[in-house]
């Protein structure tokens, strides 16, 4: 383009000189000084202009392309990973390191599904994002958690040798593969029930304290383990039993944390709590590590939403048998009345409670709500509790959005190391 535009500009510049001195288009014999001046000047005049055009018309480009590169297709939303494809390459958007990523590996991570700090868990198994590199070990929980528990079998002439270790979600080996571990003598190879911070659960009946190497069975507690959350193993005799358990692995005690009549456990909390519910108008909320955060009275609790150790979203029966949002602080007051107009869910940032389905935030502290529902160019798509952002769209593009400033939008193509 360059060569061009030069040629284009010399040859104009050619014909003006000696059109000027009345000579005719073929080869000149000859000219004045003062000619000469003129025709080297007009040179590098177009020798400058041809060299700064491309310049320009680039860095032109790159401003349009920065102008427009946003993310425009729907991401996949995984604890605390946005993950999205631009210009046939996919990228994965860490909100809590505020990093982006480019997935390169065999599979489609973005359909996939799981990811969570460094980690995306593909159908050839968990993948660094950071280095680029697949873990040679299959992965033992069907999606990507703060610890996970994966294992590889090695084929031998005397027998398989079964080898089991922890990855944490920043791709570190907080538990280096070995066939030396308790629970290499199990060898599980199917989905486990979870991972928590020392504790694995297996299934029902066994528990593996990784930190200590130790197994846990159901005959020395309980008939049927629930889960492990932090250094706690739930467990109960019966689903339907008035007690539910807890027995902390690294103190030896066990506590019970609850004795209502008929209590339902709800082991599917969009809150990721232990929410013990509900007889008749009564309801307590337990926190990760099993700690008490809430004790609800007069409500006919039917779903927790979230809760946090200052507030608890929660919906409930009325006595006109509709089903209403509720926000109570610590001490169990009421932030606004009950209302019918939030929808389902409600995820709780601190001050702040996001209504993901209504496009609606209610501030705690004022009582104001904040309300987008009108607004055709602005949905809240999800919240992410820990670093007190929203992703919303807006105007066909996906955007980040502190809570405390939901108006302006933030493009992770800007923002991102």
């Amino acid at each position: 383009m360059k060569k061009k535009i030069l040629s284009t500009i010399l040859m104009a510049a050619m014909l003006l000189s000696m059109t000027a001195c009345g000579a005719s288009t073929d080869a000149p014999e000859a000219t004045e000084d003062a000619d000469v001046t003129t025709t080297v000047a007009e040179k590098e005049d177009a020798s400058e202009s041809a060299n700064t055009a491309p310049e320009t018309e680039a860095a032109a480009t790159t401003e349009a392309f920065k102008e427009v590169r946003k993310i425009t297709d729907k991401p996949g939303i995984c604890n605390d990973c946005m993950v999205f494809e631009d210009d046939g390459i996919t990228y994965v958007y860490n909100i809590t390191n505020n990093k982006i990523y480019t997935y390169d590996g065999e599979s489609d991570v973005y359909m996939f599904n799981a990811y969570n700090g460094k980690l995306a868990l593909t159908y050839e198994g968990f993948y660094n994002l950071e280095t680029q590199e697949y873990y040679d070990c299959n992965n033992l929980y069907p999606g990507a958690l703060d610890y996970n528990a994966v294992y590889k079998i090695e084929n031998n002439f005397d027998g398989d040798i079964y080898s089991f270790g922890i990855i944490d979600k920043n791709g570190d080996w907080v538990l280096p593969l070995s066939s030396d571990y308790a629970i290499c003598d199990i060898a599980p190879t199917t989905d486990i029930r979870g991972t928590s911070s020392s504790l694995v659960c297996v299934d029902r009946w066994t528990v593996y304290d990784w930190k200590n190497d130790r197994i846990i069975t159901a005959d020395e507690l309980g008939n049927l383990f629930l889960n492990v959350y932090g250094d706690n193993i739930l467990f109960t005799s019966n689903y339907w039993e008035d007690t539910f358990t807890v027995y902390n692995v690294n103190k030896g005690e066990s506590r019970f944390i609850n004795d209502v009549d008929g209590a339902i456990l709800d082991m599917e909390s969009y809150a990721l709590v232990i929410s013990i519910a509900y007889n008749k108008e009564y309801c307590v909320i337990f926190g990760d590590n099993l700690e008490k955060l809430h004790e609800l009275t007069g409500y006919k609790v039917t779903a927790i939403y979230d809760a946090t150790k200052d507030y608890a979203v929660f919906a409930a029966s009325g006595s006109d048998s509709g089903t209403y949002t509720i926000i109570t602080d610590k001490s169990g007051n009421r932030i606004i009345e009950p209302s019918q107009d939030f929808g389902w869910g409600g995820c709780i940032i601190g001050d702040y409670v996001v209504f993901e389905e209504t496009d609606k935030i209610l501030n705690c502290k004022t009582g104001e709500i904040k309300e987008y529902a009108n607004d055709d160019t602005y949905n809240i798509i999800a919240c992410h509790s820990e670093t007190g952002k929203l992703i919303v769209s807006s105007d066909d593009a996906y955007y980040i959005a502190d809570i405390s400033d939901p108006d302006t939008l933030i493009n992770p193509f800007d923002i991102a190391q």
